[in-house]
């Protein structure tokens, strides 16, 4: 019997939300955010790899996906327009946006949800990046 008193049935390990820099609370759990990681054993790998355009294509399509699943997120369009403007963009261009008919993978690629969602906010949340970490052992 689900939904007894205590949030009812949990599939696998419970998950814990993680803290927003803005102050909120993302939908996207904590655990999801470590799973986007690249673990710490595939290091040995990116050494070996010597194809730094691949590496870039994959963090640039990784932060295109997590800027859908935010936008996913925020369903309704004043939700939308709310946390657009929140993050600094006007507001009748916020309204554009958040009311507009296109397809989740398209916004994520419009230039208000990158502006309104850069690459500083995910380093912020914790996300790295696969670019970075090549670079470096490429150098060492």
């Amino acid at each position: 019997m689900h939904g007894l008193m205590g949030g009812g049935w949990k599939r696998g390990a419970t998950t814990v939300d993680a803290k927003d820099p803005g102050g909120e609370t993302p939908g996207v759990s904590a655990k999801t955010y470590r799973r986007a990681t690249p673990p710490r054993q595939s290091s040995t790998l990116l050494r070996l790899a010597d194809t730094p355009r691949v590496f870039r294509n994959l963090d640039e399509w990784f932060r295109r996906r997590m800027r859908q699943i935010r936008w996913k997120e925020w369903k309704r369009s004043k939700a939308r327009h709310d946390n657009l403007v929140r993050r600094g963009i006007n507001s009748s261009q916020a309204w554009e946006w958040a009311s507009s008919g296109k397809g989740y993978w398209r916004i994520a690629a419009s230039p208000v949800l990158t502006r309104s969602l850069p690459n500083s906010y995910w380093d912020k949340l914790g996300l790295r990046q696969l670019f970075p970490t090549w670079e470096r052992f490429r150098s060492a």
